[in-house]
């Protein structure tokens, strides 16, 4: 196969050097091109001006950041060494594909270029994110005990967790803490890697009481960027998850407006539990054209499926609010007049199937678990250039 004109970010060079080692070890040699050196594979494609489609995956985000934005954290993934000015550029040279994870990829990147003045050169968008419920499925797994019926007679009302401190999470903790809300909750928090350029304006500008600055662990961290390989293992379900009615998180939000949806959302329909998930704008529009039901007389999504993250966020306290003066039998009835949907979301995710990518080359890399290189959990390095199911 011919995989000059396929080109796989983010690059491997942005990962922590054991764990560039740990894919370089199992990459077959044939596909160390395919993963090693993208920056220098599409600037040679670019400098040569190659006629023939040029298939470029982002995996978790669907356009590089723009230049005058790069000092930012909100862009969180690389898309090699370039910025989107640049990027697009290329785009005007040679014919390029976008393949992402993200569920309304060519909205985002059409919406930032417009934004910032630049006509977009992109000739094809493809968007995969059951492609991404599958990877979540195959390699952040095993996800083991998942009940045959839902929690009910629960002493919490929901759970949150929380990975790296990202300005959204910051947020929805805040509005938790000052409304009590997790008084009736089981949360943790963890502070490493904060003080990003937005967390700092945000917390400079707000009166903040949620002490962010403290750590609150419910179990010890077993998967985490900041871990050796060796300690990591498949991220588990805390104890008292099954305690609570309900779960509430926020998702990754890797970029701007950008739908993409991580285990942090898969997780809570594996196992039963009726959630609210903070993400960008047409997140649950998403999740019903996926084949999600919505537990529309549990929560209202109206408040929630809001333009403004402040309002997404009042309206995620709002729905816990109104539950919380609910009593034990109040919810437990609520509970089971949506176990059908439960297990209705729980069988969509389960069968939910990678889509084609229309080009060969691509469709292999993936496949065989030789792209993408963002998230690299043991059990996916074990398995690079694997067939994956």
């Amino acid at each position: 196969m011919d995989f000059s004109h396929v080109v796989s970010f983010p690059e491997p060079h942005d990962q922590p050097e054991e764990v560039q080692k740990a894919i370089l070890n199992k990459l077959p040699e044939e596909h160390v091109s395919q993963v090693f050196g993208q920056s220098a594979k599409l600037k040679k494609l670019y400098f040569t001006k190659t006629k023939q489609m040029v298939y470029v995956l982002l995996d978790s985000v669907s356009v590089p950041t723009p230049k005058k934005l790069q000092h930012r954290t909100v862009h969180s993934v690389k898309v090699g060494d370039y910025c989107l000015e640049e990027f697009n550029a290329m785009a005007g040279v040679i014919p390029i594909t976008l393949v992402s994870n993200v569920a309304n990829s060519k909205q985002v990147y059409l919406n930032t270029c417009k934004k910032h003045n630049i006509v977009s050169n992109i000739k094809q968008f493809i968007s995969i994110p059951g492609h991404n419920i599958a990877y979540c499925l195959a390699f952040i797994g095993p996800w083991p005990n998942r009940p045959a019926v839902p929690s009910m007679n629960c002493n919490h009302l929901f759970s949150i967790t929380n990975g790296k401190p990202k300005l959204p999470r910051i947020m929805l903790m805040e509005e938790l803490w000052n409304r009590k809300l997790l008084d009736s909750a089981i949360w943790s928090w963890h502070r490493s890697e904060f003080a990003g350029f937005e967390q700092l304006g945000w917390l400079m500008g707000n009166n903040v009481n949620f002490p962010f600055e403290e750590e609150k662990s419910l179990d010890d961290i077993t998967w985490s960027d900041e871990l050796p390989l060796e300690k990591q293992t498949p991220p588990k379900i805390h104890p008292g998850y099954d305690d609570c009615y309900f779960e509430a998180m926020v998702e990754s939000m890797q970029e701007p407006d950008g739908i993409y949806c991580t285990e942090k959302t898969w997780r809570s329909y594996l196992y039963l539990k009726p959630s609210l998930q903070l993400n960008y704008y047409g997140h649950y529009e998403y999740l019903k054209s996926a084949g999600i039901e919505l537990y529309t007389d549990i929560f209202d999504y109206n408040i929630v499926e809001q333009p403004t993250i402040d309002k997404r966020i009042k309206g995620i306290a709002d729905n816990l609010a109104r539950l919380k003066d609910m009593d034990k039998s109040k919810l437990d009835d609520l509970i089971t007049n949506n176990t059908d949907q439960m297990i209705h979301n729980r069988n969509v995710i389960m069968n939910t199937k990678p889509e084609d990518v229309g080009n060969p080359e691509l469709q292999y890399l993936l496949d065989h678990n030789i792209v993408p290189n963002d998230l690299n959990t043991p059990q996916r390095l074990k398995a690079i250039g694997q067939k994956w199911v």
